[in-house]
């Protein structure tokens, strides 16, 4: 054989040996980030046994790896924000068995509750507020009102302005680099003419499903507000091992069947998230990875990705 021919073998060797170790370091670079795929299969024969299903692109195999993150609660966190918010002075402060109420000079009323829950009126507004029942709905189920409707386009643009503005009173405290919000919804009250968002918070782009608030508002100015927000700052963050979505499917799979019964049911989702977690002898919080499962009749299951524990939903 000539030394040409012979040149050309040996790199045409070469090249597949190249090509094999390639592949090699990806197999094992998938095996290190991706769930296997004998896992899952297992698993789905181990939920279909008790009638629960997987719905097709459900389940995301690639293994998460987030952070925990912290903070702490000012001593004068209800004050500043209340000030921050009416851009007022504080004029009275109650302490009640759940948290504070607060009203300032400009004749605004807040009540915060344990846990970021948040109670704001504007000056003149507590009646029409009261009235509309908007303390009394949940609120991420706004469009269970059935005389509320969407609101799209130019209307749901300066409602969402709205809110931006009102909230951005405290930018410059709570919401920081890593801590921001998504306006979910915006929705209108043909006969008051109160308009309404639902607003979720956020760390570093990912969801934070405990901390949500709705918001009313007229003629352009926010009136009132409702739910769960955190406006302290978050800096501290924390590594920890996360219980994988197979370890936390296999732990629905029991809640799934007391709530179902014999009915078969899909797992539409399972996504990861985080939620807001208390210091239970201090002001300190935590926001902690956590998977949220969804099935196909509207149930949503939350359970903490460090610990594996069902978390019940306090938004």
């Amino acid at each position: 054989m000539g030394w040409h021919k012979l040149k050309g073998v040996l790199a045409g060797v070469l090249a597949a040996v190249n090509l094999f170790l390639l592949y090699m370091v990806r197999e094992q670079a998938r095996a290190l980030d991706f769930i296997p795929d004998e896992a899952v299969e297992k698993l789905i024969s181990l939920l279909e046994e008790d009638s629960i299903y997987l719905a097709e692109g459900a389940l995301n195999r690639e293994k998460q790896s987030p952070v925990i993150y912290g903070g702490v609660l000012s001593e004068t966190y209800y004050k500043n924000v209340a000030e921050s918010l009416s851009d007022s002075r504080e004029n009275l402060f109650f302490t009640t068995p759940n948290g504070v109420v607060m009203t300032v000079d400009s004749g605004a009323r807040f009540a915060f509750a344990s846990g970021f829950g948040i109670r704001y009126e504007a000056a003149g507004f507590s009646e029409l507020l009261l009235d509309s029942g908007f303390f009394e709905t949940e609120v991420t189920r706004f469009a269970d009102n059935a005389r509320i409707v969407p609101l799209e386009g130019g209307d749901s643009r300066r409602v969402t302005a709205a809110v931006s503005r009102f909230l951005a009173e405290t930018s410059d405290r709570a919401l920081t680099d890593m801590l921001s919000y998504d306006i979910v919804n915006c929705f209108t009250d043909p006969e008051t003419k109160v308009n309404y968002a639902v607003c979720t918070q956020k760390i570093k782009d990912t969801e934070v499903t405990n901390l949500k608030a709705a918001f009313a508002v007229l003629d352009g100015t926010v009136i009132g507000m409702n739910g769960r927000w955190c406006f302290e700052s978050v800096g501290n963050t924390y590594s920890a091992q996360l219980y994988d979505q197979l370890h936390i499917l296999y732990s629905v799979k029991e809640r799934i069947r007391e709530e179902n019964g014999p009915v078969p049911a899909v797992i539409e989702s399972v996504s990861l998230v985080y939620a807001v977690y208390y210091h239970a002898d201090s002001d300190g919080f935590y926001l902690i990875p956590t998977w949220r499962v969804t099935v196909d009749n509207g149930r949503e299951f939350l359970f903490n990705a460090v610990d594996g524990r069902y978390k019940q939903s306090d938004a």
